[in-house]
């Protein structure tokens, strides 16, 4: 606002203009004046002189002050209108200011005029910040109505004060129902009384909280929402509400039961695919052993007899002769290994730890790494355990062999409880596990997916230059 206070004055009278200007002159108002006595003037001085208070007559030749209010609302202009009139009923007096103007004087009574111009320009000052406050809200109304969350916000009975279009969708309830109403009352929450107690104490102590509820809505169906409750304070930071910013999760429980539900389906797949692998090695490694390895012996007694039978002085031909004899004693060391490879025999007739001591001596051998091994007695396992257990083990050596550079492996097997664990420590490079794309983590999926269908855990912990653990524990 300028220094001079802008008055503009629609009043056909010039006498009556000048003593409304005289009487502001001699208060302590420093004023500006212009006046207008027609709806053409009026509309002018609105646009280009733009008054800070309107002084108006009840009724000019072709204009009133009725019209002349009806103007300044259209252009939506929050500027005092007082009528200053000579003579008027008090039914119209009521009426032009229940129609919005802010108060009236007559021409007779004009002492009064500089309070009431201002105890309207107050009442305007906290009428437009009112205002501004309301168009504040309702921007953030708005803004709140495009979001796809229900927002709700109560008083502190939980009483409900705002409800947004969204809640409208979720619940079911118009705003119109939903104002008004109880929350508690209108979408109660399937919860015990614990539960409640300890969302009521964390918003009582300013805290929010957050999880899942399962809540009816007005059709009566109950449904799962993931929901935030917050606490509202007032200008003094007293407790005066909650807001509520909730969604729907019924979509995304139906997605995770079907994950849950092709997982599940994975891996019973995972475990037939290794049963039937297991079945064809062991056939595979019988087939070796028996019929290949039979006749690698047959062949070698063969040459065996002729080499008695010949008579032959030539010592060459001795040598190759023994010779022949030696790659197939060679080839039936491979027979013998391959067919321990695919699945050791042992397995069956000797069970896991002997197998498990076997395997030890055969990775010392082929890559020179000290292995120490802690067995325990025997356990009283199923065929299907001690098979998983075994290729988790030749798995997580093969990982150290292939890439851990490492000079020592202690392993060991014990009871705790009612659990088997099976422990694989070595003294390599160790690796980032983070990096969940490296090829050297195949091998570790492996081992996680034939410890879940043990239904046991898998621990894998690892540091760059300290080398890598594994512990398996799985229940017995």
């Amino acid at each position: 606002m300028s220094a001079a206070l802008k008055i503009l004055i629609l009043e056909d009278s010039d006498i009556d203009a000048l003593v409304i200007q005289h009487l502001l002159n001699r208060s302590n108002l420093q004023c500006e004046f212009r006046l207008a006595m027609d709806e053409a003037e009026f509309i002018d001085a609105l646009n280009n002189f733009k008054p800070h208070v309107i002084l108006s007559d009840n009724s000019l030749p072709q204009f009133n002050a009725m019209e002349a209010l009806q103007i300044v609302q259209r252009h939506l202009l929050h500027i005092p209108f007082i009528l200053v009139t000579g003579f008027v009923s008090e039914e119209y007096a009521a009426n032009i200011i229940k129609l919005g103007a802010d108060d009236y004087l007559l021409k007779d009574r004009l002492s009064r005029l500089p309070v009431a111009i201002n105890a309207a320009l107050k009442q305007k000052e906290i009428e437009k910040e009112k205002w501004k406050v309301e168009k504040d809200n309702q921007l953030k109304a708005g803004l709140l109505n495009t979001i796809g969350q229900a927002v709700m916000a109560t008083d502190i009975t939980g009483i409900i004060q705002y409800w947004n279009k969204a809640a409208e969708k979720i619940y079911g309830w118009s705003a119109e129902e939903a104002m008004g109403k109880n929350a508690a009352e209108l979408i109660p929450a399937q919860q015990t009384a614990a539960a409640a107690m300890e969302i009521a104490a964390l918003l009582n102590n300013g805290k929010f909280w957050q999880g899942e509820l399962e809540v009816w809505g007005k059709d009566k169906i109950l449904f799962p929402v993931y929901a935030t409750y917050s606490s509202i304070y007032d200008g003094e930071q007293n407790l005066s509400g909650i807001i509520g910013i909730s969604s729907d999760n019924t979509e995304r429980k139906k997605n995770e039961r079907e994950l849950k539900s092709l997982n599940e389906q994975l891996h019973g797949l995972y475990a037939q695919l290794q049963n039937v692998r297991e079945e064809e090695r062991l056939q595979i490694s019988r087939d070796i052993h028996d019929e290949l390895g039979q006749q690698l012996t047959g062949l070698k007694m063969e040459i065996s007899w002729l080499m008695k039978k010949l008579v032959v002085q030539d010592k060459g031909l001795q040598e190759k002769a023994a010779g022949v004899i030696g790659l197939v004693d060679e080839a039936i060391k491979s027979v013998r290994r391959i067919s321990a490879n695919l699945r050791p025999g042992m397995l069956d007739d000797l069970g896991l730890i002997a197998t498990l001591e076997w395997h030890n001596e055969e990775v010392e051998k082929r890559a020179g790494i000290k292995i120490n091994f802690t067995p325990i007695a025997e356990p009283a396992l199923p065929l299907a355990t001690s098979t998983a257990l075994f290729r988790i083990y030749q798995e997580a050596l093969t990982n150290v062999v292939r890439h851990a550079n490492a000079t020592q492996v202690i392993t060991s097997l014990q009871v705790d409880g009612t659990s088997l664990i099976l422990i694989v420590k070595d003294d390599g490079l160790g690796m980032d596990l983070s990096k969940k794309k490296n090829n050297k983590t195949l091998g570790l999926v492996g081992i996680k997916e034939r410890t879940f269908i043990l239904d046991g855990q898998c621990e894998i912990n690892s540091t760059i230059g300290k080398g890598t653990s594994i512990k398996i524990t799985i229940p017995l």
